[in-house]
C-alpha cells in the first residue's frame, strides 16, 4: 500500500540545478490554487452558521457547556453527524472544546444567540435560507440585467415578503440587527437642532428611529413600513418606551408619505431599487419635507477604485446581492450627489459610519 501526504511530502533529494525557477513557480502556482479554492468553497460557512443557529447551538451552550452526546440530546440530532458540524464550527472559531470533550461558546459564537443583545441569527438565516439560493442565478442576472425573483415571478422589490409571513419575520429581525449595529454611530453623529418630528422611510421595525428619539428627546417620531412590518414596528417601539413618543404604520413611499417632519431617514432603502425608483423616492420625500428639512441617507459607498481589502469586498458583495436579489444596486458617491440632485436636495456630507461596511 502507499501513504500519499498531500501538499506535505519532502522535496525529491535528486539533483535540482537549474530548476529553481520552475520550483518557485511551481510553489506559487500550488498556494494560488489554494487560494481559489477557498474562495471557490467560501459558501459553506453561511450555512454551517446556518446549521448552528436553526439547532440552537448557542443557546444551549450559552446556558452550560455539553459533550458532544448530551448536545446530540438537547438538539435531537445525530451524534456522529453532529459531531462533524461541531468540528467545523470550532475551525469557524464559534466555539471550542477542552480536553475533557466539553464545548463551550467563543465570543464570535454568542453573536449567534436568540437572546443576545447583540445577535446576528436572524441575518444569519436570512442569508442561508433565504438570499443564498438566489446566487445561484447569479450568471443569468448578469446576462439579462434582472433579478432572480422577477425572472422567475415577475416579482420586484420586497412585494414577496406579503405572501411569506415567516420570511418577512426573519428578514425584518435581521434588519433590526443589523441596524443596531450602526445606530448608534448615525445618531452621535446627526444634528438634531430645531428637531421636532422624525419619519424613518421604510424603516423596518424602527431600529434606528429608537436610537435617534433617545439621542433627541424633544423629537417624536414616524415609521412608515410596508404592512407586513407594521405589527413589529409597533411591539418594537413599545418595547423601547416609546409608544407615547412614535407610531408606526403602513404607506407607500412611492405614492405619497405623511407631511410634518423636519428630518426624514432612509436607512439602506435606496439601494434596493434602480435609478428611476429611486428617483420616484426621493422626490415623494422631497414633496412631504418642509423648506428647511433635512434628509439623512444611510448607505454603503461603493469605494473607487475597487481594492483587495476585506471591507471593500463587503460592499461588492452587497451589491452582486442586489442585483440577484432585489435589483438595486449600491452606488458611489458621485451617483448618489447626483441621484440627490435630481431630486432637488443638496449633498451637505459623507460621514462614515462605524459598523456599516460589514453588513
Amino acid at each position: 500500500m502507499h501513504s500519499f501526504n498531500q501538499g506535505s511530502g519532502p522535496a525529491d533529494a535528486g539533483d535540482h540545478s537549474g530548476c529553481g525557477v520552475n520550483v518557485a513557480a511551481r510553489a506559487d502556482s500550488a498556494d494560488s490554487a489554494a487560494r481559489l479554492l477557498d474562495l471557490i468553497h467560501a459558501g459553506w460557512t453561511s450555512q454551517a452558521v446556518c446549521a448552528m443557529v436553526e439547532l440552537h447551538l448557542a443557546d444551549h451552550l450559552a446556558v452550560k457547556v455539553h459533550t458532544r452526546a448530551s448536545l446530540a440530546l438537547a438538539c435531537g440530532c445525530d451524534e456522529g453527524s453532529l459531531g462533524r458540524l461541531l468540528r467545523a464550527l470550532q475551525s469557524l472559531e464559534l466555539l471550542d472544546a477542552d480536553g475533557e470533550g466539553l464545548f463551550r461558546l467563543t465570543p464570535l459564537g454568542q453573536h449567534l444567540r436568540a437572546d443576545g443583545a447583540e445577535s446576528l441569527d436572524a441575518q444569519a438565516l436570512r442569508f442561508a435560507r433565504y438570499s443564498w439560493p438566489l446566487w445561484a442565478g447569479l450568471t443569468d442576472s448578469v446576462r439579462s440585467g434582472r433579478t432572480v425573483r422577477d425572472r422567475q415571478r415577475s416579482q420586484a422589490g420586497y412585494r414577496h415578503l406579503e405572501a411569506d409571513a415567516e420570511a418577512a419575520r426573519v428578514f425584518n429581525q435581521a434588519m433590526v440587527q443589523l441596524t443596531r449595529l450602526v445606530a448608534a454611530s448615525v445618531a452621535a453623529q446627526c444634528d438634531f437642532e430645531g428637531v421636532r418630528e422624525i419619519m424613518d422611510v421604510g424603516g423596518g421595525h424602527g431600529e434606528l428611529l429608537c436610537a435617534c428619539l433617545a439621542a433627541c428627546p424633544q423629537a417624536r417620531g414616524r415609521v412608515l413600513e410596508m404592512s407586513h412590518a407594521v405589527p413589529g414596528a409597533r411591539a418594537h417601539l413599545a418595547a423601547a418606551g416609546l409608544a407615547s413618543r412614535a407610531v408606526a404604520e403602513a404607506g407607500d413611499f412611492f405614492a405619497d408619505i405623511p407631511r410634518g417632519a423636519d428630518l426624514v431617514l432612509l436607512k439602506a432603502v435606496l439601494h434596493n431599487w434602480g435609478d428611476a425608483h429611486c428617483a420616484a423616492i426621493l422626490q415623494t420625500v422631497r414633496r412631504a419635507l418642509p423648506p428647511q428639512g433635512r434628509l439623512l441617507v444611510v448607505e454603503r459607498v461603493v469605494p473607487e477604485p475597487v481594492l483587495p481589502t476585506a471591507a471593500h469586498r463587503m460592499v461588492v458583495r452587497a451589491d452582486l446581492n442586489m442585483l440577484v436579489g432585489v435589483g438595486g444596486r449600491e452606488r458611489t458617491a458621485a451617483q448618489f450627489k447626483q441621484l440627490l440632485r435630481e431630486a432637488d436636495f443638496e449633498l451637505v456630507s459623507i460621514m462614515p459610519v462605524h459598523g456599516f461596511s460589514r453588513h
